[in-house]
C-alpha cells in the first residue's frame, strides 16, 4: 500500500499521521483517463506523490516539490493538490518555513489543474 510504503521511512510518528490524514482526504479520488500515454507507470507516480508529502512533512519543501512535479507528470492528481499546498502562503506560514515565500497564482494554478482533474479538497478561497 502507497502510505505503507513511503511511511515506513519516516522517523516522526505525528509527521506520518499528518501525512496520512492528507492522503485519507484524497482517497475517494476517481483519477481520469490519461489521455496520452503516461511517462512513467502510474505506480511511480503515486510513490512519488508519497515520497513528495513525506518530504513536504518533514519540510523539505524543494524535494517534495521536485517529488510532486515528477508524479504529476506521471499522472497522479493528486501531487497537484499537494503541490499547490508547497506554494501556498498561508500552508508555508502554518508550516513554519522559513526563508521560503509561498505563490498564490502558482498555488492556484496547482489547485485548478487538480480540481480539473477531479481532486476534491480544494483551499475554500480558490
Amino acid at each position: 500500500m502507497i502510505t505503507v510504503e513511503a511511511l515506513r521511512f519516516c522517523d516522526d510518528y505525528k509527521i506520518a499521521l499528518v501525512v496520512l490524514d492528507w492522503m485519507h482526504g484524497l482517497m475517494s479520488v476517481t483519477l481520469p483517463e490519461p489521455i496520452a500515454s503516461l511517462s512513467i507507470p502510474i505506480d511511480d507516480a503515486r510513490r512519488l506523490c508519497a515520497e513528495g508529502l513525506v518530504a513536504f512533512a518533514r519540510g523539505d519543501i524543494a524535494a517534495a516539490r521536485a517529488y510532486l512535479k515528477r508524479a504529476a507528470e506521471g499522472g497522479d492528481a493528486r501531487a497537484l493538490m499537494a503541490l499547490g499546498d508547497t506554494y501556498d502562503p498561508t500552508t508555508l506560514t502554518r508550516l513554519g518555513a522559513v526563508g521560503l515565500k509561498g505563490d498564490e497564482a502558482t498555488a492556484r494554478n496547482y489547485y485548478s489543474r487538480a480540481l480539473a482533474a477531479g481532486v476534491a479538497g480544494s483551499p475554500p478561497w480558490l
